[in-house]
């Protein structure tokens, strides 16, 4: 198996996708391979010609695994995140052949969906026990978050091959978003073309500690104090890292244990000894109900001269946890952000394997890919606003089937469509679907 994607296990069943190559009757064919099975057409090689073999594999998750965020409060560790954000795959296998240095057409061999990508992918150029042969190189690169497919009308969508001209690819998509055919591979006048792609926002946030704000107004002390900032360390690349980074933190800002950092100044005359950086310093306020023993990290002496000598101390502190697993913050926030409504209880899965299946001048044939959860189903609305139960003038569908059908009413027109669960209210996706359709109505 050669220019092969294997998840942890290394056998030909770990194979997510790759090249098999075996002798048949003499001759050498090189056959897909797709989750550990046979997959596609088989290709017979000539040995005196050249094969540059393509695999072309887009997720529509950008982010697969969460960040960890760590912290330490009254009851011990505090984490959050790690999960993985399940999500299928495209994938397209070419192979390209070279005689004498002349690059020939790409040859498909295989074009189809996987259900199930796995998080993780170790890229192996080759798995053999006995290959004879040349492997020139092994490239990777992206290409962006894109997926191209067209289609005669009735007919099954196909994707386009994505790249530059020498990688005999048909279309690129520039960063300004612009889609472009290259020479000799326009679609004819009637074929329709699809591009899935994602948009980029800021990643925001919120968390509320209800069961701290309750006992703080038990005590009589105010019982809401608020901190917005950014997280840098652990990256937050998403909205669910931050929420994750920020539900940590209203854990540990109330507990008395809580990750502690900062200064003290005291002057010689009320300290017993000398203080060096790596002592111990024990933290006492019982009106917090704080006992808690920091390390000393830096110590500044002042002196000015004075009758008794006095020699002001001003100690660093933190705890272990803070160097170790705390999250980094700053006071910064971008001016782009914006102040999230507090955190839902959960969310529905956003629908990252939603598909049209059909488009005519009337209709829009829609595939969920995933059927809805107990009690719940599909929301459609013409605007990214307001999901929730009730009759208004941008809800256009709620259903509890996996696949549906909306009637059309303009020629450019957009769609948008999340999951809702059976609760009370209903909890929705956090993101949107968008489905975009530019084609003249008919009649």
């Amino acid at each position: 198996v050669v220019a092969a994607i294997y998840t942890s296990d290394l056998s030909q069943q770990g194979c997510i996708c790759g090249f098999q190559v075996t002798t048949q009757s003499g001759n050498v064919v090189l056959q897909p391979v797709v989750n550990g099975s046979s997959v596609g057409t088989g290709l017979a090689l000539n040995s005196a010609n050249q094969y540059i073999l393509r695999i072309r594999l887009w997720c529509a998750e950008m982010q697969r695994d969460l960040s960890i965020y760590r912290s330490w409060g009254d009851e011990g560790a505090i984490t959050a995140g790690g999960k993985t954000n399940n999500a299928s795959a495209r994938v397209l296998m070419d192979v390209q052949s070279s005689v004498d240095g002349v690059v020939g057409m790409p040859v498909t061999v295989y074009e189809g969906t996987i259900a199930s990508l796995s998080d993780i992918g170790i890229i192996v150029a080759a798995s053999s026990m006995s290959l004879v042969g040349t492997m020139r190189a092994l490239r990777m690169r992206s290409l962006g978050s894109a997926w191209v497919e067209t289609a005669l009308s009735g007919a099954t969508a196909g994707a386009r091959r994505l790249g530059t001209t020498g990688e005999g690819s048909e279309c690129h998509v520039e960063r300004t978003g612009k889609l472009s055919f290259y020479t000799g591979y326009t679609p004819p006048a009637g074929m329709l073309i699809a591009v899935h792609y994602r948009t980029s926002g800021r990643a925001v946030g919120r968390a509320v500690n209800t069961a701290s704000q309750a006992a703080l107004k038990a005590a009589g002390s105010p019982s809401e104090a608020a901190w917005i900032g950014t997280v840098s360390s652990p990256v937050a690349r998403s909205s669910a890292d931050c929420r994750n980074a920020a539900s940590v933190i209203a854990q540990a800002a109330a507990s008395t244990s809580a990750l502690w950092a900062g200064r003290y100044k005291a002057n010689n005359r009320t300290l017993d000894s000398d203080v060096w950086p790596g002592d111990a310093l024990e933290l006492v306020a019982e009106s917090l109900a704080l006992d808690v023993q920091v390390v000393v990290r830096s110590v500044k002496l002042t002196y000015t001269a004075s009758l008794p000598d006095l020699v002001m101390y001003e100690m660093a502190f933190a705890n272990d946890w803070v160097d170790d697993l705390a999250i980094r913050t700053s006071e910064t926030v971008p001016e782009d952000a914006w102040l999230p409504a507090a955190v839902s209880p959960e969310f529905c899965e956003n629908l990252n394997a939603l598909r049209v299946t059909a488009v005519s001048g009337s209709t829009v044939s829609i595939d969920t890919g995933v059927s809805p959860p107990t009690g719940g189903g599909f929301e459609v609305r013409r605007r990214d606003y307001c999901f929730q139960a009730g009759n208004d003038t941008d809800l256009l569908l709620r259903t509890t089937t996996e696949n549906f059908m909306l009637a059309r009413q303009t020629d450019p027109e957009s769609f948008y469509i999340r999951m809702y669960d059976g609760a009370t209210p209903p909890n929705y996706s956090e993101f949107s679907s968008v489905v975009v359709v530019n084609l003249p109505l008919s009649s």
